[in-house]
């Protein structure tokens, strides 16, 4: 094999013997090796087969281009259904609310040019408007029905045009009517997507026949909890607290969480694993055998000894039973960690080499970020696909520019593609996002997997290095100029080489990382393809019988509801098995080929 982090050990322990051995030709050299020698020369075969079997230098080929092939024409296909389904569908209506009286805000003719949807009573009436209110408006200049946002055709028209002498001036409550009724304030909210969301801190408005409503919070009328502590005033807070520090949170949490990541990679490879490991075992043995020694003299010591008598027979024994259970479960605890002890410190070992790998090339840790990156390129149009291939229809009247009462969209329900069925189009895009998440989630483990094999197989040559340099100086005693070699000390890396060049002779730093990115893309990106092929076949069949399970718990009845429910449940966790062990099939493959 090639040179890894134990050949200064093992040249050191070999000592002169070894390479008198070496150069004999001894057990060490193949019979192949001595054959394909120079004569006289055995290093130079063993040399060549190093480099042959190093991962670094040793040829490679295209593997699995079938799948690669196979996983573009899918995208083309993807890329094909979604342009018909442009062309026939309108993802607005999809997307955007739908007001009382049916219309689609800002797609259908009365309401085309009121996009946005706001909610007016409690059973989530809907009314269009033009844009979400920014502000919380009450005057008293105004009848009640002014000041409010109404469901015009559900107000008596005395409500409607009343003088400020007259009753129904101040009829809030009568078109309130505590969420029930056909308008609702005009409330301070902002916008998510189409729909005007209501600021959780916005308060009511302080008006006539409504004083119990004054300066109340909306969490407080959702929840019922004056102080907002209840679980649903809580997730309120939550939610406005997470969308208002948003920023906070991905700066600050992200880079601080990643700078400690670091430091503990170095505690790690400094030899803290071990103490941090063997302590915990201790502490764990240390709490069961305290606590069945405190059960025991509990027992024993209290209880047993109690005037007047507080606990009976039964509750000492039992007292006494668990001391018993907790003592024999450390002394099992304590036998299982001597039978695995040379595991634990093999485990030990190898989060410190981890560690050490990470810190040597700290370029991968940003390499998931690329994968998220990688993943919402592709969900962007791929959602915008999907929104289109579940809306197909078509306006009745004049499409677009047709501001007439009479324009308004209608749902067909059919496939953009004639022939094929509107289920198995969406059967078809869930697989294309099923097969291209896994396949950036398996370039990612290929990648990582050919890095640290580089990694290991690289040789680290010191920092400094010597090199003879030929200076001329003057002679103190005759004036005269001469040469003079000597030995100067110089780096033997260059930043170069630190942090861009992927030469495993080189050094062990971040151009190793850009080395196995090339070589993983190049000759195996048709094995990650191949790999997560396997694993989106297993999760669309998940999902079809996921889609037969939701319309069998709709539509059927019992008793041959609860025995299809059985079984489909017994098939889904059956192959959710499958996919476990296939992805853990897949990700040693790609170490293997990443050796090999």
């Amino acid at each position: 094999m090639g040179k890894g982090r134990g050949d200064d050990e093992k040249k050191e322990e070999g000592g002169e013997e070894g390479g008198e051995e070496k150069k004999k030709g001894g057990c060490c050299l193949c019979q192949k090796c001595q054959n394909a020698a120079p004569k006289g020369d055995p290093d130079a075969a063993m040399e060549g087969d190093e480099e042959k079997d190093n991962p670094a230098t040793k040829p490679r080929s295209h593997t699995d281009l079938l799948a690669l092939i196979l996983y573009g024409f899918t995208m083309f296909v993807m890329t094909s259904i979604g342009g018909q389904a442009i062309a026939t569908g309108n993802a607005r209506a999809l997307i955007s609310p739908v007001d009382y009286e049916g219309n689609i805000c800002g797609v259908d003719g009365p309401v085309l040019n009121k996009p946005y949807g706001y909610l007016l009573t409690k059973n989530l009436d809907i009314i269009c408007l033009k844009e979400c209110p920014k502000k919380t408006r009450f005057t008293t200049d105004k009848q009640a029905y002014d000041n409010m946002i109404c469901m015009d055709e559900s107000v008596d028209d005395g409500l409607k045009n009343t003088d400020e002498y007259s009753a129904d001036w101040y009829g809030f409550q009568a078109l309130f009517n505590e969420g029930e009724g056909p308008c609702n304030f005009e409330i301070a909210s902002y916008a998510v997507g189409y729909y005007c969301v209501i600021n959780p801190d916005a308060k009511f408005p302080n008006v006539p026949g409504l004083s119990e409503y004054a300066n109340t919070t909306v969490t407080k009328l959702i929840t019922g909890d004056p102080d907002g502590d209840s679980a649903k005033g809580m997730f309120l807070k939550l939610m406005q607290d997470l969308f208002v520090t948003r920023n906070h949170i991905f700066g600050f949490g992200f880079f601080i969480a990643l700078c400690v990541a670091f430091f503990y990679s170095w505690l790690m490879t400094m030899g803290l694993i071990t103490l941090l490991v063997w302590s915990c075992i201790i502490a764990t043995e240390g709490l069961l055998m305290s606590l069945g020694a405190y059960m025991y003299y509990t027992a024993t010591q209290v209880w047993a000894l109690e005037d007047p008598v507080i606990h009976d027979e039964d509750e000492i024994k039992g007292m006494l039973y668990c001391g018993y259970f907790f003592m024999t479960l450390a002394f099992l605890f304590i036998c299982f960690i001597i039978c695995i002890i040379s595991k634990i410190q093999l485990a030990c070992k190898l989060v410190m080499v981890a560690g050490r790998a990470v810190r040597d090339i700290p370029i991968t840790i940003f390499w998931p970020m690329l994968q998220v990156a990688a993943l919402m390129l592709f969900l962007v149009p791929w959602m915008y696909y999907m929104c289109y291939t579940q809306a197909q229809g078509h306006f009745e009247g004049n499409k677009y520019g047709n501001t007439s009462a009479t324009q308004v969209w209608v749902w067909d329900y059919t496939s953009p593609v004639e022939g094929v069925d509107s289920n198995q189009i969406q059967v078809f895009m869930m697989f294309c996002y099923f097969w291209t998440s896994e396949f950036i989630a398996a370039i990612g483990q290929l990648v990582l997997a050919m890095t640290f094999v580089l990694w290991y197989f690289a040789e680290n040559p010191p920092a400094e290095t010597t090199k003879m340099v030929t200076k001329k100086v003057k002679d103190p005693e005759t004036g005269e100029e001469k040469e003079v070699t000597e030995e100067e000390t110089v780096k033997a890396r260059n930043c170069c080489h630190r942090l861009i060049c992927g030469d495993p002779k080189a050094y062990r730093g971040n151009g190793l990382f850009f080395m196995a990115l090339k070589k993983s893309v190049w000759y195996h990106v048709g094995s990650a393809a191949a790999g997560s092929l396997i694993i989106a076949i297993v999760k669309t069949i998940r999902y079809v019988i996921a889609k037969i399970q939701y319309h069998c718990e709709k539509n059927m009845v019992d008793p041959y509801k609860k025995v299809v429910m059985v079984v489909l449940t017994a098939i889904q966790c059956c192959l959710w098995c499958l996919e476990k062990c296939m992805k853990f099939i897949n990700k040693h493959a790609y170490i293997i080929i990443a050796l090999k």
